[in-house]
């Protein structure tokens, strides 16, 4: 698991996550698992954006963008051509 991985669970587990039972995994589906909305993925973008220096566009506020660690980690790997 990368940094860019583990600072995404991290606020995932703290944040959005805080006072819940849910296990979160890179694959865990987000989406499935009913924790990405529009709200929350606009609150990820903010994170992203904040924690690694990238703007998300408004096109790939998506919640197929948001749905797992490792799509949000790959969002951002995109986003900084790395």
């Amino acid at each position: 698991m990368s940094e860019r991985h583990g600072k995404i669970r991290e606020y995932l587990c703290e944040v959005l996550l805080a006072g819940t039972d849910v296990e979160v995994t890179n694959e865990t589906s987000l989406t499935d698992a009913g924790i990405i909305d529009s709200y929350t993925a606009t609150q990820l973008a903010e994170f992203l954006s904040e924690e690694f220096g990238v703007a998300v566009p408004p096109d790939d506020l998506r919640p197929e963008n948001f749905a797992s660690v490792n799509m949000m980690a790959e969002l951002v790997a995109r986003l900084k051509g790395k």
